[in-house]
């Protein structure tokens, strides 16, 4: 660590995510970043920067941290209706950038970023530190080995019952779930569907609890011959909660949150055939037969890395070596097609 090059960082915006985790993140890992600037509108959040890090420059405005020609990594955290335009100003002041999600409103946004970035030979990269899930790479692994079988249908469901009236419930401000917090849903989705995109795309969009003009309630279902049925959803009035996991395949089923996970499972080997039998039923009954399930149980290990430092370490890699991240611009434009789809389909 010793011959580690530091990353000197402005963040742009410092509300939740822009302090608690990427400023939070940035002064945790003192051997590869160096936060020297923040810009918030707010006086009070660019003191709250200072108090942590004693020397960092406080601007305002992004468009004026950028004048900085201290900082060599950009991150946009601002609303997300600013995303693309602060992104773009970054990468034209000679900035590489990490853009929070959504990294775009539309799919036009995206692609003419990417495009930019690549035509000034600037690093980019999307923030997508839920990839990194411990309870995701466990059940990549259950599907991997085959102890459910073919994978039929999957859910990645986050579940409440709650009101919210801030500004991203406002459609000017490019709120709404859709862009708030289903990019983490949809991405996670995304990994267990399968390598080709969705050849058909449901969506349902609606705003029930929330105060302003845009969705708290998404509904998205992805099909494509060959791969499993993924039901993407966010709900905000689910008083009863729900699974955030639930995989169902031929020879069994998992379900479970972030910290822990179940599944139950049946080697079919252990069983004689079924051949079709056209003939009545004996008795009028249904056909039936006695199943020994196998249990199985993962918990969240106690010492784990939260998934914003493990994003910020192989961010260090590549952005210094060169070395591709774990979460590619590329991968994420799968989420933005989507997005893009729903949004134009099923108006809220």
């Amino acid at each position: 660590m010793a011959d580690f090059k530091k990353i000197r960082i402005g963040v742009a915006g410092q509300g939740r995510s822009g302090y608690s985790i990427h400023v939070k993140t940035i002064t945790g890992l003192p051997e590869m970043f160096e936060l020297v600037a923040v810009a918030d509108l707010l006086p009070e959040r660019r003191e709250d920067a200072v108090k942590l890090v004693p020397g960092c420059k406080t601007y305002e405005k992004a468009e004026e941290m950028l004048q900085d020609g201290n900082i060599e990594l950009m991150v946009v955290s601002t609303p997300s209706y600013l995303h693309t335009a602060h992104t773009r100003a970054a990468l034209a002041a000679g900035r590489g950038v990490l853009c929070e999600k959504p990294f775009a409103l539309t799919l036009a946004d995206f692609d003419e970023t990417v495009s930019e970035a690549k035509k000034l030979g600037r690093f980019l990269a999307p923030f997508q530190q839920r990839r990194y899930e411990p309870s995701l790479a466990k059940i990549q692994e259950i599907i991997a080995a085959g102890t459910l079988g073919r994978i039929v249908h999957c859910r990645v469901a986050m579940h409440n019952f709650a009101r919210r009236w801030d500004w991203q419930t406002l459609k000017q401000f490019g709120g709404g779930q859709l862009y708030n917090n289903c990019p983490h849903v949809i991405d996670l989705g995304l990994q267990l569907f399968g390598p080709e995109d969705p050849s058909e795309i449901f969506g349902d969009l609606q705003r029930t609890l929330a105060s302003g003009d845009a969705e708290d309630h998404v509904k998205i279902t992805l099909k494509r011959k060959g791969q499993p049925t993924v039901d993407i959803e966010w709900f905000a009035t689910d008083a009863f909660g729900t699974d955030l996991w639930t995989i169902m395949g031929t020879s069994g089923t998992l379900r479970g949150s972030v910290n822990a996970l179940e599944w139950k499972s049946v080697d079919w080997k252990d069983y004689p055939p079924r051949p079709v039998d056209p003939t009545p039923t004996k008795g009028r009954s249904y056909n039936s037969e006695k199943l020994h399930f196998k249990d199985d149980k993962w918990e969240m290990p106690k010492e784990t890395t939260d998934n914003a430092t493990l994003f910020y370490r192989d961010l260090y890699h590549s952005f210094r070596e060169g070395k591709e991240l774990h979460v590619t611009v590329e991968s994420v434009r799968r989420q933005i097609v989507i997005i893009d789809h729903c949004r134009k389909t099923c108006p809220v």
